[in-house]
């Protein structure tokens, strides 16, 4: 009984709970129609027929709704063709319809979701279309609009448009998940068709816009966010060359693939897109494109040119956080404008803007801002592809790992107007190879390494350029011959001051054949008179490094100022220092740059002394006291009166007590641990080495020795103030009857002889 009335509670509570939720619950829609054949309308006059309600009007356009159609084995699901009536598809779904020649478009068996052929007027809208060969194809149309769908694995394109040529199609605001070796949209020989909003995840390509039968042009891909695929996120120019294309405004990102490609395309504008995370952002292998305005990040390469990709402009991108940031293959006539590149050194090969390999012709790399690249620019070839016609000119280079610009196998060509600044080596690197080459106007300055480096270059000219504070060489020429190096100003490099030194000329040359005027030589900041005719020459050579000299040195350039020296000196060394200096120690103070000698003035403990100088260093060479405390002070001026600002230290020389160590080793030269070695009321014990060392002062001293064992031993030491000893190894010889001083030899036969004594006495008793 009470099972049964239980039964009865639980039917009651869910009859209660079912009234309760099912109002809540949304209305099946009633609307919604479910077939498994095909809708075919063909001509105006079909709509009504096919199931589709309205008049045709702009106002009133035939109106499809709901449908949830299985075209499984079918050639379509919807067609609609021939007609000009307007007409809307809304919130429809399409599945499997099937073609058995998938990849060519066949009208007569497409395999479309929903196929638009030779229609005006048409949208397509809130509607799924999924597993289909095509999901919605648009062919030779006019004013056709699908929006706001989703397209969902369908094999060949989500949606493709095929002939439409009027400008009026396109594909807004719509989801497209693909499949593998599939697009996203496909736009075949069309002109004017718009891609813009939509998401496309997946498939080889997200947007393709290709030329089969006819040619693609002025078509617009536009803020799309595209990302996930195979080979590229836009893919331009497949068959036949596209043209007239703008794709603008995208996000891509395509890991392992390619962002943007222009395969075949002409005149193409790619502007405005971000892509990022892709093994190339922009590829252009044709040519006469534009690739503007671009945001380039963590892409291995930033925007490629390919060999043949000729007159193709790159202007006024940011391209960042990679392994190579732009790149020109073998080509003419390319230019690279007024891009910014920043922290292009992901592999030690990396290189902001790289020219080759191979035969580059009439490329212009000009204004662009390059930052923390490991090479900031890279002209680089082969002798039987030598570069020419090259103009690098007004570009900004700072912060490179390496040098600012490399060049190698390159001729007839320019670097102009172009500032080198804080690399890690060289601000300019010219290799073998290089003819014919016209440096002029360039700064490179606070480099690491050279400020321009010559290795093989042959008749360059190196004219109207700033070699400013170079860590090494303004100028340094290994290798090459007839360069001419003249008009150039040399400021401060090498640490050179402004007073020659021989340790610190501002440009070395090794090679023969090169000359450095041309009827005036350079300008250096460390040699600057006299003049006594006042005819702008210094009337001494001025000596370099390797054995050359510019004969015309200047005393000024035109433009060129060089900067007052307003900077106190400093001292950047000083010795000795510490609690315990050696007390035969040489006083020595090193100054930050060439100091005026009669005014450096230096105390110690008082007392002015004096000293000798080597280059920027002034010995000082005192007799110091063991263990006795000194105060350093030291004043002074540089050559341009700067003063220096007040330096002192304070050091104390070590005590007169010097250090004796030695060894100690038995008559076979083995190391003997635990012999007391004592002088006076210090002991110590050898170790394991036999080792032991004792502080003495100046002297005469007898060592004790003494070990269990073995023969006492007296070693005589003489200790000089401040010198520390080491004694020749010490043997120690076993005492007599100890075979070496060790008992256990001895305990082991009195223990013997005992056991054979006792056996002996047992014998004995036994015999008894």
């Amino acid at each position: 009984m009470e099972s049964r009335a239980w039964r009865r509670r639980s039917f009651l509570v869910l009859v209660i709970a079912l009234s309760i939720c099912l109002p809540l619950l949304p209305p099946p829609s009633e609307a919604a129609t479910f077939i498994d054949h095909p809708i075919l309308v063909e001509g105006d006059d079909g709509f009504l027929a096919a199931g589709f309600l309205g008049n045709g009007t702009h106002d009133s356009p035939y109106v499809l709704s709901e449908v949830r159609l299985d075209a499984s084995y079918e050639p379509h699901g919807i067609r609609i063709s021939n007609t000009t009536a307007h007409f809307m598809i809304v919130d429809c779904t399409v599945h499997d319809a099937a073609s058995a020649d998938r990849d060519p478009l066949n009208l007569q068996a497409s395999g479309s979701g929903i196929l638009l052929y030779n229609v005006s007027n048409g949208q397509v809208l809130d509607c799924l279309a999924e597993y289909n060969v095509r999901g919605i194809t648009v062919v030779d149309s006019r004013n056709v609009t699908v929006a706001s769908s989703r397209l969902v694995n369908n094999l060949e394109a989500g949606v493709h448009f095929q002939g439409c040529l009027d400008g009026s199609c396109g594909v807004y605001n719509s989801t497209f998940q693909v499949g593998d070796m599939d697009d996203g949209v496909l736009v075949e020989d069309c002109h004017g068709v718009t891609v813009e909003g939509n998401a496309v995840q997946g498939g080889d390509h997200g947007v393709r816009i290709a030329s089969a039968l006819g040619s693609s042009s002025g078509n617009l891909v536009i803020g799309n966010a595209i990302s996930g695929q195979a080979i590229s996120g836009i893919f331009m120019g497949d068959g036949s060359p596209t043209g007239l294309d703008l794709v603008q405004g995208n996000t891509v990102q395509v890991p392992g693939g390619t962002g943007i490609l222009v395969s075949l395309g002409t005149d193409e504008q790619i502007v405005g897109n971000e892509v990022q995370g892709c093994l190339y952002g922009i590829r252009v292998a044709w040519t006469g494109n534009e690739v503007r305005g671009n945001l380039l990040s963590n892409n291995t390469r930033g925007i490629v040119l390919e060999a043949g990709a000729d007159h193709n402009t790159v202007l006024e991108n940011i391209i960042a956080d990679g392994a190579f940031g732009i790149e020109i293959g073998q080509s003419q006539g390319n230019q690279v404008l007024n891009n910014t590149l920043l922290r292009i050194d992901r592999e030690s090969s990396s290189v902001g803007i790289y020219l080759g390999i191979g035969e580059v012709k009439d490329a212009l790399v000009q204004g662009n801002w390059l930052s923390l690249c490991n090479v900031g620019i890279r002209a680089a070839s082969t002798p039987a592809l030598r570069m020419s016609g090259i103009v690098i000119s007004d570009n900004v280079v700072e912060g490179s790992l390496r040098q600012g610009a490399y060049l190698i196998s390159i001729y007839g060509s320019l670097l102009l107007n172009n500032s080198f600044r804080s690399g890690g080596g060289s601000g300019i690197f010219l290799g073998a190879d290089c003819l014919d080459l016209l440096l002029d106007g360039n700064l490179a300055a606070d480099n690491l390494g050279y400020g321009l480096e010559i290795r093989g270059a042959v008749d360059c000219t190196v004219t109207g350029n700033l070699f400013d504070s170079n860590a090494l060489e303004g100028v340094y020429l290994e290798a090459g011959t007839g360069n001419v190096i003249h008009g150039n100003a040399f400021l401060f490099n090498k640490d050179s001051g402004r007073q020659y030194s021989p340790l610190r000329p501002q440009a070395h040359c090794a090679a023969e054949g090169n000359s450095w005027s041309l009827g005036s030589g350079n300008l250096w900041a460390d040699w600057l008179s006299p003049d006594v005719d006042e005819d702008g020459v210094v009337d001494l050579p001025y000596d370099l490094s390797g054995g050359a000299q510019d004969p015309l040195p200047l005393t000024g350039i035109s433009g060129v100022d060089i900067p007052a020296d307003i900077a106190p000196p400093q001292v950047v060394d000083w010795s000795p220092r510490g609690s315990c200096a050696v007390h035969d120690s040489v006083i020595e103070v090193t100054f930050s740059e060439d100091m005026d000698h009669g005014s450096v003035w230096v105390t110690v403990n008082g007392e002015a002394v004096n000293g000798t100088w080597e280059d920027r260093t002034l010995l000082i060479d005192l007799d110091l006291e063991f263990g006795t405390g000194y105060e350093v002070a030291v004043s002074g001026s540089d050559l341009s009166g700067n003063s220096l600002s007040g330096f002192g230290w304070n050091f104390t020389t070590e005590g007169p007590n010097a250090t004796v160590s030695g060894r100690v080793v038995d008559e076979g030269s083995a190391p003997l641990e635990g012999v007391m070695v004592s002088w006076g009321e210090q002991q110590v014990s050898t170790s394991s080495d036999g080792g032991f060392s004792l502080v003495l002062p100046p002297g005469n001293h007898v060592l004790n020795l003494s070990r269990a064992g073995y023969l006492d031993l007296m070693v005589m030491a003489h200790v000089e103030a401040g010198e520390d000893l080491v004694l020749e190894d010490t043997v120690m010889r076993a005492a007599p009857g100890n075979g070496g001083g060790s008992p256990l030899p001895y305990i082991g036969l009195a223990a013997a002889a005992l056991i054979l004594v006792s056996l002996v006495v047992l014998a004995m008793r036994r015999r008894k």
